[in-house]
């Protein structure tokens, strides 16, 4: 009973720290939506800085404890204001959790310059001698930590909750625009959100270094526990933050006296990821909803291209790669030089797998070195232990690898943004933390005696060797990768990284995309430590920490991922800077956090940007990036049906008698018109509201049916439902009189519904004509590995969605702007890009909500035109649209709703005189619809 009490009372301790990190997590998130990786920094700066005040300026423990607070607090207020603020809106949230983690490398490196690597502890507040409380001993300044938490905690309500301050922090937690919009600084509190955040870190370590030694590494770890407390806890729950830093601290405290103390740390990881797979919002943060049909979009991934001839760049990569495969082992060969440049290409193979995860498809991965880890060890305990040939420890490894990969991108496929970081995270310390437990590994000294790669007895065991193996490794991989990116699968990523939940809004499955990305990383990753652990002879835990990862993320953003050349770039760079000089490899981690924050707030595209602009600003200017569509259809009946997948030829032989068959095809369908879409008493009601109330009605095929009605009325919200963004209450949806499953969005896709969206929906890095063909994605058959091999195949198939693409493109009138961000067009152009993309789908019914929205009187005219071509090339439309004119003109059937209901349902001019439609707009029955 004793002992347990004691590991409990262990555990409310280091809760209390676990607690205080966590609410300053919780506290800048809520503000910013950003992991603040530097809350750990201040809980050992702080502690560190009281230590000299008080060692060597003979300060006492009250005034070094204010100077620190003072000092530290001012810091991260100025940075806070001069670098976070001005990024917020400007760089992606991912982009902005890199900064803070290179914020953090930074401030590791600047520690460990000033106090080097040595542990530092303090004197306890009020003497060593413990307390018995109830049989259980208790150190004085437990109570210290405990009373210091408690009163932290009472003084954070006590701001949040009853005054000003706190009054102004929720309310831009809550809705930043609408609090700026009435008057409040937002600004200023961010500022204030970092500084009482760095307060609660700097008072986290006052209290904690009298019990345990600090040094510079304490900061990443402080990071790590504060990031697992407020995960569990709630990202968007200050008070949550708490109480997940309190349940950690006693779950580690019961898992290390009753486990094991070892795998402690692991087991506490492996609970975190569980928790994240099955409540990424956490256990007690309430379950926050989105609208899949509004726009979530960040920053994506900015398309800048060489606008050079396309042999040219060929050519450019074939001579690189011959000048450099050949050239640098007779340049360096006698030198070190050589042995560094083996390692660049180690990192340059992991980090080709990270610039797909990471800079195409926008998933941020904290833990790209756990994959390496799984390679690495794997291989070397199959190697060393059993003495098995180090190819098959490398195949075990990538094995392995993709287990982990498929489990976390089952875990991906759930979360997103700053939840998918702390996976990564997580998986990147819970890899090396059980190495580190497990005895076969040699714990954390390593492993040693691992043999170089070999293959049927021959080993690449000099320096001149692996170069040959590694960067034919990662010519492969380039190759992979680059072939992959511009396929159909390579369009989806990229479309994922600017707006994941468009994505699925117009009818596309991200779940296995995202699975397919991490399978990709994670096998390259594997290959790449499997090598590591072979060239060095020895791999140990801190060779694939949770540093190394962010360190490839540094490599990644310096080098650029505007092209496959800049990570490489990047990879050189942060490798080769600490064997210029011993002081270079001390300041090492201050260079590569201060470029990372560089870069990613000042050169977003890395180094490889610059010249690639300049190239282009040349090309432009002497006419070299002139491109000119193809010959293609000007019809819009001819692009529609050359937007159609390919079908089997069923024309009959002679013009008789297809004149014949179609006369009879005619006859059947005046008989019995087919049904295209069936609506069935659907229902929707949102905290008790009936926004949608028993809808039912029919459309049929080669029809367009317009829904109308006062806003408000409903009519989005059964285009949610009838494309499953929403589920319904009750109801059911039938397609060609088949009932709907209640699935995921890309499902109504696959069945051949598409639908458009009352805003604009467009992929603004993307150009135009890959907007176009994302719209074909579910036409295209090839699988990840012929994408990323190139078969003659999957070449025809891109070549064909693309010439299809251009037909649809120049029929409504974009074709000159094929191949500009579709962020340039202007609103109208937008709205006719979406329709494209719905032609492109090959969908029969096609839901197109407010298509005219914006338009003037010429645009409007003219979509409706084109809405009449469409539908005369065999397709349904149902419209949802204010403009009466556009309506009546061009539907043979109109349904008005109101109130969530349907009051109406008819011929256009039979609802144009309809007294209870009339009376929904405007109240009277004395004026006819039209005059809207």
């Amino acid at each position: 009973m004793t002992e347990a009490l004691n590991i409990i009372i262990g555990g409310i301790v280091t809760g209390c720290i676990y607690a205080l990190l966590a609410a300053g997590f919780s506290l800048v998130f809520s503000v910013t939506r950003v992991l603040n990786l530097t809350q750990g920094a201040f809980v050992t700066a702080g502690a560190l800085i009281m230590f000299s005040l008080t060692q060597h300026a003979h300060f006492s423990l009250g005034i070094a404890f204010i100077v620190a607070l003072i000092m530290l607090v001012g810091l991260m207020s100025l940075l806070a204001w001069a670098l976070v603020r001005p990024a917020m809106g400007r760089v992606s949230h991912s982009s902005l959790l890199m900064m803070m983690g290179g914020l953090l490398t930074a401030f590791q490196g600047i520690s460990y310059l000033i106090w080097g690597s040595n542990p530092y502890t303090l004197h306890a507040f009020s003497g060593s001698h413990p307390v018995v409380v109830f049989g259980a001993d208790i150190v004085s300044q437990d109570f210290w930590i405990i009373g210091t938490a408690a009163a932290a905690v009472l003084v954070l309500y006590w701001l949040l909750f009853k005054t000003r301050f706190g009054q102004t922090m929720r309310a831009s937690a809550e809705n930043p625009t609408a609090t700026k919009l009435m008057g409040v600084s937002v600004d200023r509190v961010v500022v204030l959100a970092f500084a009482l955040a760095t307060a609660l870190g700097v008072i986290a370590g006052a209290v904690m270094a009298p019990t345990t030694s600090l040094d510079f590494s304490s900061m990443a770890s402080f990071t790590n526990d504060g990031l697992i407390a407020v995960t569990i806890g709630g990202l968007g729950s200050v008070f949550g933050a708490i109480a997940g830093g309190l349940a950690l601290g006693i779950l580690t405290a019961l898992i290390t006296g009753y486990v094991s103390s070892v795998f402690g740390p692991a087991i506490s990881l492996g609970i975190l990821i569980l928790i994240l797979i099955l409540r990424p919002e956490g256990l007690l943060s309430r379950r926050k909803g989105r609208r899949a049909d509004a726009a979530d979009k960040r920053s994506g991934r900015p398309e800048l291209k060489l606008k050079v001839p396309a042999n040219w760049t060929k050519i450019g990569w074939a001579v690189l790669a011959v000048v450099l495969f050949f050239g640098l082992p007779k340049m360096f060969s006698t030198s070190g030089t050589l042995h560094t440049i083996d390692l660049v290409g180690i990192f340059a193979l992991a980090i080709v797998g990270l610039e797909l995860l990471t800079g195409v498809s926008g998933q941020v991965s904290l833990g790209q070195a756990g994959f390496m880890a799984v390679g690495g060890y794997v291989s070397a305990l199959m190697t060393v232990n059993h003495h098995i040939a180090p190819i098959w420890g490398l195949l075990a490894g990538v094995v392995l690898s993709l287990i982990c990969a498929l489990i976390l991108g089952l875990a991906g496929s759930r979360v997103r943004g700053m939840y998918l970081a702390v996976v990564t995270l997580a998986f990147g310390i819970f890899v090396p933390s059980v190495a580190t437990g497990m005895g076969s590994t040699g714990g954390p000294s390593g492993i040693s005696g691992i043999p170089p790669f070999s293959i049927g007895g021959y080993a690449f065991n000099t320096d001149t060797k692996f170069f040959y193996l590694i960067f034919v490794l990662v010519a492969v991989a380039l190759y992979f990768s680059s072939r992959l990116i511009k396929s159909h699968r390579g369009r989806l990523l990229k479309a994922m990284n600017e707006d994941d939940v468009g994505i699925s809004a117009i009818g596309l499955d991200i779940r296995r995309a995202k699975i397919m990305v991490f399978v990709v990383s994670a096998v390259m990753a594997s290959i790449a430590g499997s090598l590591y652990g072979g060239f060095f002879h020895f791999l140990s835990p801190d060779m694939v920490g949770s540093g190394v990862s962010l360190q490839l993320i540094t490599m990644l953003v310096i080098g650029g991922t505007v092209s496959r050349l800049g990570p490489l770039i990047g990879v050189t760079i942060i490798t080769f800077l600490p064997n210029l000089s011993q002081q270079m490899a001390n300041v090492g981690p201050v260079i590569d956090g201060l470029l990372l924050v560089t870069f990613l707030r000042y050169l977003p595209d890395g180094i490889v940007g610059v010249p690639m602009r300049a190239i282009n600003w040349l090309s432009v200017r002497s006419g070299l990036n002139a491109r000119l569509p193809s010959s293609v259809p000007a019809r819009v009946e001819e692009a529609v049906l050359a937007g159609e997948p390919s079908a089997p030829d069923l024309a009959p032989a002679d013009p008789i008698s297809a004149a014949s068959a179609h006369s009879s095809v005619a006859t059947e369908v005046m008989a019995k018109p087919r049904t295209a879409l069936e609506i069935s008493e659907l229902s929707k009601s949102f905290g008790g509201i009936m926004a949608v109330r028993d809808v039912s009605f029919e459309l049929e095929e080669n029809t367009i049916g317009a829904l109308i009605g006062p806003n408000g009325a409903g009519k989005s919200t059964l285009f949610n439902l009838i494309t499953n963004l929403y589920i319904p209450d009750s109801g059911s949806v039938s397609l060609w009189g088949d009932v709907l499953p209640i699935s995921r969005p890309h499902r109504a896709a696959e069945l051949g519904l598409f639908r458009t969206f009352q805003t604009s929906r467009v992929f603004e890095q993307l150009t135009v004509v890959d907007n176009v063909l994302l719209g074909g994605t579910r036409l295209s058959r090839s699988g990840i590995v012929s994408c990323g091999i190139g078969t003659v195949a999957a070449r025809k198939e891109e070549r064909e969605l693309r010439e299809r693409a251009m037909s649809i493109l120049v029929a409504i009138g974009l074709g000159n702007q094929a191949f500009e961000p579709a962020g340039n067009l202007p609103l109208a152009a937008q709205k006719h890009l979406d329709l494209a993309r719905a032609l492109m789908s090959g969908s029969k019914v096609l839901l197109l909500d407010e298509p005219g929205a914006g338009m003037n009187d010429a645009e409007t005219e003219e979509l409706g035109s084109m809405l009449l071509a469409i539908r005369d090339a065999g397709r349904t439309i149902l419209v949802v649209d204010h403009n009466m004119a556009l309506v009546m003109g061009i539907a043979q059937k109109v349904t008005v709703m109101d109130a969530g209901r349907v009051i109406a349902s008819g011929l256009p001019e039979d609802i144009q005189k309809n007294p209870a439609v009339i009376s929904a707009y405007f109240g009277s029955t004395e004026v006819r619809l039209t005059d809207a």
